[in-house]
């Protein structure tokens, strides 16, 4: 198999497991676990995978050693992403997996916005596809059947923006490191930042069911450490630009699995909004391409979700 292809394949299996993530948060509500121990166990069990593979993937590796700084700063963008993780958390409390990730997808365009206040340039391409994800969003949650009131639209799109913050911070702080290893230290950064918050706010419960557990593996080894490798081994052979481009079929396959193991209704109007939102996602992807400047390379560099 060449290195293209192989690539390809991880890049897309990674898109797949991240796209996990909606539907096993659902499972784990189901199972009756809260939206802060859910995702505290997650990170719990996540940094764990990922350290207990770290002698297996550090062969893999090619770069110097972390500087104490660049330690620091991996750890205070895993506390920062730990905003990110529970923004989530609390969206899909409120509204069905499949509304929550079609607002989520919005968080390119919010990237490109937010790098245009730090002063980058955007082709007609680019403002063209934020003006797109607009739309998009506008007729997702005007098509949800669910959605019962203003925090039900703000929590998913304050996740989206928290989330577009964090890439803009991230690749501006961690260029020289590898996508490997600042997923694996931002996901101990967000363990050690939700461990305690969850024992001040009225302490950790494990879940009381199998089906709760299930879920909680699912997250941690599905949802998180499994895709680390893969998009760091996609990137590795078919660059970051092209792996963003690939993994911009995220949010569709997100949907399909909502909507088959969650059995959640989606409108014709949401479709319409969805697809609206996902040619923004490939407008961007392509203009930045372009020039040389990937706006969502973070996102498969950052290696956290």
């Amino acid at each position: 198999m060449n290195r293209t292809l192989s690539g390809s394949l991880f890049v897309l299996t990674a898109a797949a497991s991240f796209a996990f993530l909606p539907t096993l948060t659902k499972l784990g509500y189901r199972a009756g676990v809260t939206p802060l121990d859910l995702v505290t166990w997650r990170f719990l069990f996540a940094a764990l995978v990922v350290w207990l593979a770290w002698p297996l993937w550090q062969k893999r590796l090619q770069a110097a050693p972390l500087t104490r700084r660049q330690i620091a700063v991996l750890l205070a963008m895993g506390a920062l992403y730990s905003f990110v993780a529970l923004t989530a958390f609390w969206a899909l409390e409120r509204v069905p997996a499949t509304t929550y990730v079609l607002l989520f997808y919005t968080y390119p365009a919010i990237v490109a916005l937010i790098s245009v206040m730090f002063g980058e340039r955007l082709s007609v391409t680019a403002w063209a596809a934020i003006v797109l994800a607009l739309a998009g969003c506008a007729l997702t949650t005007g098509g949800a059947l669910e959605i019962a009131g203003f925090l039900d639209v703000l929590f998913p799109l304050l996740n989206a923006a928290s989330y577009a913050l964090y890439l803009v911070v991230v690749g501006r702080s961690t260029r020289q490191t590898s996508g490997l290893v600042t997923g694996t230290i931002n996901i101990t950064g967000t363990a050690l930042v939700l461990f305690p918050l969850s024992l001040i706010w009225g302490g950790l419960d494990p879940p009381a069911t199998t089906s709760g557990w299930m879920a909680v593996a699912g997250l941690a080894v599905i949802g998180t450490a499994l895709p680390i490798l893969a998009i760091s081994l996609g990137i590795a052979r078919i660059g970051a630009s092209n792996a963003a481009i690939l993994a911009a079929t995220e949010p569709l396959l997100a949907v399909v699995l909502a909507t088959a193991l969650l059995g959640e209704h989606v409108t014709t109007v949401q479709y319409v909004g969805g697809v609206i939102i996902l040619a923004s996602v490939f407008l961007l992807q392509l203009s930045m391409r372009k020039s040389s400047q990937p706006l969502s390379t973070h996102e498969v560099e950052a290696g956290t979700k």
